[in-house]
């Protein structure tokens, strides 16, 4: 709610790139990988860019997933940007446009030659964050899955 309501009076780029830039300028050097975008996929809301319908993309449109990828990057360059999504995994037919979309937003992203996911978060991880020198690196390995160069 709080969001929604700075969204609301037109400050949603401001307030992206305040609260980015607080989060990973305070950690930088500290934090190896942030989550960006979480669960932007949404087939089901009959977007054709698959996006699900958000605060954030009704008040920035869908080139917020861009925006919020470069401030990250721009912000702490060192530390990978997370795209965490859910259900890509599953063998299921309602599944395919999930992953379809995924596969397609991060193909377009290269091609803009924009700074993009360089991992891709998986709902079952143990955390949210992995810190640099941890000791948890084995255990969370699992839920950064580099994107193909």
């Amino acid at each position: 709610a709080w969001v929604g309501e700075r969204l609301a009076v037109g400050e949603g780029e401001a307030f992206l790139r305040r609260w980015i830039g607080a989060m990973a300028g305070r950690y930088r050097g500290r934090i190896e990988a942030w989550d960006v975008v979480n669960e932007i996929c949404g087939p089901q809301d009959g977007r054709p860019d698959g996006l699900r319908r958000t605060p954030w993309l009704a008040a920035l449109g869908p080139a917020y997933v861009d925006l919020a990828f470069r401030i990250q990057h721009a912000v702490a360059p060192d530390a990978a940007g997370v795209w965490n999504e859910n259900d890509l995994e599953l063998d299921a037919d309602w599944i395919d446009q999930r992953r379809a979309m995924v596969l397609r937003w991060c193909r377009d992203a290269r091609a803009r030659r924009r700074p993009s996911a360089r991992g891709r978060g998986r709902r079952d991880r143990p955390s949210r964050y992995r810190t640099k020198g941890s000791g948890c690196a084995s255990s969370q390995s699992s839920w950064v899955t580099p994107t193909p160069s």
